[in-house]
């Protein structure tokens, strides 16, 4: 693998709140649209068979004409997503779909997108924008005091990238501050605004007027009291942060409707000199990135849970606002309702059908048995290493804090085979493609491996996937991704399970703990299952003590 780590909806608005047991669950029957595929007689008999289950209205079905097959194009793809968008805004206000069902025959992933005239037409002026941006900031280096030695102007200036120029930039910034120590008392004054324009150019309105508050609020503590010309400049310094803010906002929404945005270039000056020449050029190349497409395929469902957003890149992912965590670090981002989808889906209709009655006769008792945890001895400090001490936090959670019995292989490779019985939970890594059929599986067992790839089949006859290989061996509910996902997809270990076990619906805990959509991350099971809302095994304050900081693996990539 490689590294790259009660949902309330209104349109137009989304709100998130964390919940407590108590109010788990109060996604309903009504709150699904049941998606299958009308060519498969199987697809639209377990939609049936679910509606019933679940007692799902008969209108709240939705059979949709779909290639027999797992992997459709871009193209097929939004014409299924339009007829399900359709469905959507034609509901009353009152009764909004909140999550989307996908069933057996349904395609399963999304081919990249091929590039068109108007992406190429924007890449190729990007290109441009972006020489531009790296001559000038050539210019502004060697203006500032930067030896050519050793640093010769690019002649091509698109070979420069950002990360380059950024090393050059704190190199020399350094030096700066060392020499203004040396300057005269007479001339300080002068070279520290020469130092300001430089960092205000490179580095952006905030990175200088972090440095000018700091020096006056240095300045205003030196004297013995305020006066007249201090609280000026206070006003004037805060007047400045005040505007930088709502700069920086009008910004995030043009980053936000993407590289074909028809702000995009008359911004970009008021780019350059807001977050400066460095971030302006990383926003160039992250758009000439995305507009190539390399990585645009996707998970069906995951794309399907954007169905009602327009304008949003495929490059890569998107932020999952129906994560609290990720919400917080976009909070100024405004988008429609993101649908929540869960996948009724199986190597054959007959384990669909399974999935679906296991989880609503084990809901009615309550799910009980054994918790498996594979951990792996890693020492480096990265992202593995954090998911890896998350999976071992999630296993101390279980054995302190529940009645559940917890196990843990701290070893390397994976538990053997037929080594963990009675198993209700298991979380763990890292097979590749390699399922080993250790666990012996209660009535409604959730399970999940971390591993790359291992739901890109689940009809497979020469792959041992790890996906189809649970769901052979009875868990009710499983996800996985479709391709290479980057580690930080990934739900929390800790999070994902831990919300299962304070009694919250499967589909709710997925959400509240996946990073990205418009990815590879799909969820197999019933949405509505909730194991433990019998008996709840965890409270949020269990799950979420005053000093908890480590829920999961940050994101390391700038999508």
């Amino acid at each position: 693998m490689k590294r790259r780590g009660r949902l309330a909806l209104s349109f137009g608005l989304i709100l998130i709140a964390s919940i407590s047991p108590a109010e788990a669950g109060d996604l309903s029957a009504n709150d699904l649209l049941l998606v299958y595929n009308s060519r498969s007689t199987a697809s639209r008999q377990l939609a049936e068979h679910y509606s019933a289950a679940r007692s799902v209205p008969p209108d709240l079905l939705l059979g949709i004409d779909m290639p027999l097959r797992e992997s459709i194009t871009a193209k097929t793809y939004e014409e299924i997503a339009a007829t399900v968008r359709r469905f959507i805004q034609q509901r009353s206000a009152d009764q909004p779909i909140l999550c989307l069902v996908t069933f057996y025959d349904v395609p399963l992933k999304i081919s990249a997108i091929k590039q068109t005239k108007e992406q190429r037409k924007r890449q190729d002026e990007l290109r441009k924008l972006r020489g531009e941006s790296v001559t000038a900031m050539e210019q502004l280096l060697q203006q500032a005091g930067e030896t050519k030695e050793g640093h010769p102007a690019a002649s091509e200036p698109n070979a420069t990238t950002a990360l380059e120029m950024e090393k050059r930039y704190h190199a020399l910034r350094r030096k700066l501050v060392n020499s203004l120590a040396a300057v005269e008392l007479k001339n300080r004054g002068a070279a520290n605004r020469r130092f300001l324009e430089f960092v205000a150019a490179a580095d952006g309105t905030r990175a200088a007027l972090s440095i000018a508050r700091s020096s006056f609020e240095r300045y205003a503590a030196s004297v013995e009291q305020s006066s007249p010309q201090i609280e000026s400049r206070r006003k004037q310094i805060g007047d400045a942060e005040g505007q930088y803010l709502q700069a920086r906002k009008r910004l995030r929404i043009i980053r936000d409707e993407g590289p074909l945005s028809d702000k995009l270039l008359p911004a970009i000056e008021d780019i350059r000199r807001v977050l400066g020449l460095l971030d302006s050029l990383k926003w160039l190349e992250r758009d000439i990135e995305r507009l190539s497409l390399k990585e645009s395929h996707a998970a069906f469902d995951s794309e399907l849970s954007l169905v009602l957003w327009k304008n949003y890149g495929r490059y890569r992912w998107q932020p999952n606002l129906l994560s609290p965590e990720v919400r917080v670090r976009f909070p100024e981002l405004r988008r429609p309702p993101v649908m929540m989808v869960s996948r009724l889906d199986a190597p054959t209709p007959k384990i669909v059908r399974r999935m679906i009655d296991d989880a609503v006769a084990v809901e009615r008792v309550g799910l009980s048995g054994k918790c498996y945890f594979d951990t792996r001895p890693l020492k480096k400090n990265d992202a593995y290493r954090r998911y890896n001490l998350d999976l071992m936090r999630l296993f101390h959670l279980v054995r302190d804090k529940t009645d559940l019995p917890a196990r843990v292989h701290l070893g390397p490779g994976v538990f053997p085979r037929g080594s963990c019985d009675d198993a209700a939970l298991y979380c763990g890594w890292y097979s590749l493609a390699k399922y080993v059929p250790a666990f012996t599986f209660r009535r409604g067992a959730v399970a999940a491996h971390i591993a790359s790839f291992e739901m890109i089949s689940l009809r497979s006859k020469t792959k041992n996937y790890w996906c189809a290989g649970l769901l052979y061996d009875g868990v009710a509910a499983t996800f996985g991704p479709t391709a290479e996902p980057y580690l930080e997809s990934f739900p929390s270990a800790t999070r994902f399970f831990g919300l299962l076990l304070t009694g919250e619906t499967l589909v709710e805990c997925f959400y509240e703990t996946s990073p990205f959509l418009s990815w590879q991350q799909v969820l197999l099971g019933d949405p509505l299952y909730r194991p433990f809302a019998k008996n709840p095994k965890l409270t949020l304050d269990e799950l979420n003590p005053p000093d908890d900081s480590a829920t999961g693996v940050a994101p390391t990539s700038n999508r």
